[in-house]
């Protein structure tokens, strides 16, 4: 009975090593084949949405969902204004935290490399996710401010206010954080989110700071929030495929 030793040097007499500009050679006419056949049957930037809506947990966006159903709850059976209003920061604070566990999948992974060398970009990736969310959630938010608005008290420009504000803003930070140059865990943006809230509420709760701040204070403060959450957007599609090649500061 021959060892297995034995055999591999039998192998290796019988198929000798190939040379490695053969190998080279190999390596180069199977890119350039993959890249041809890529070529010929392009996907669809939809089939590609399709796909990576496909790799997203539903879970998140049943979480979402139940958040919004408690808060139209709470705002149908409450009675102190005031209580809404900090129920309703809070929420939309943990709306936008929902966010974090597919945004830092990758990360959270070490998936980034993987992804990196893939046919489609990080780019792309990151895009088509982004995409998914926020067509989700802009329909879940106006239907929500819909039927809020139809069967409770609160009026639109108040949910506006109240909810989209501490929600874009969270949003902001998630995306300022996860672009950063440093290699902020899902931790640490889970943290400043909810720092971000507490800070809501207590702004809310205290009658000498809240009822010095205008209608058009709040409406100045959302734009700049809007805007804000843009530019962290953009950069992170833009600076997403340095994230695994260094670690360095992006102004």
């Amino acid at each position: 009975m021959k060892t297995v030793k034995e055999r591999l040097e039998e192998y290796a007499k019988t198929f000798p090593a190939a040379e490695e500009e053969k190998i080279k050679m190999a390596v180069e006419i199977s890119k350039s084949a993959f890249w041809e056949e890529a070529e010929k049957l392009p996907a669809s930037y939809f089939d590609f949405l399709y796909q990576q809506v496909g790799y997203i947990r539903k879970r998140w966006w049943g979480l979402q969902f139940l958040a919004l159903t408690l808060l139209w709850w709470c705002i149908y059976n409450s009675y102190v204004q005031t209580g809404v209003q900090s129920i309703t920061g809070i929420t939309a604070g943990l709306f936008g935290i929902l966010l974090i566990p597919e945004l830092w999948k990758n990360r959270t992974y070490q998936a980034m490399e993987i992804e990196g060398s893939t046919y489609y970009s990080l780019r792309q990736i990151y895009a088509a996710r982004m995409l998914a969310f926020g067509v989700v959630d802009i329909g879940l938010l106006t239907v929500f401010m819909a039927i809020t608005s139809v069967t409770t008290s609160m009026r639109a420009e108040d949910m506006i206010i109240y909810f989209l504000l501490p929600f874009t803003v969270t949003c902001g930070i998630l995306f300022g954080t996860l672009c950063s140059g440093y290699q902020a865990s899902e931790t640490w943006a889970f943290l400043l989110a909810v720092f971000w809230i507490l800070m809501w509420v207590l702004v809310v709760l205290n009658k000498h700071i809240y009822s010095r701040i205008s209608v058009l204070t709040w409406i100045v403060l959302l734009v700049l929030a809007i805007f804000y959450l843009g530019y962290e957007i953009r950069k992170t599609l833009v600076l997403c495929e340095s994230f695994w090649e260094e670690n360095r500061e992006w102004s």
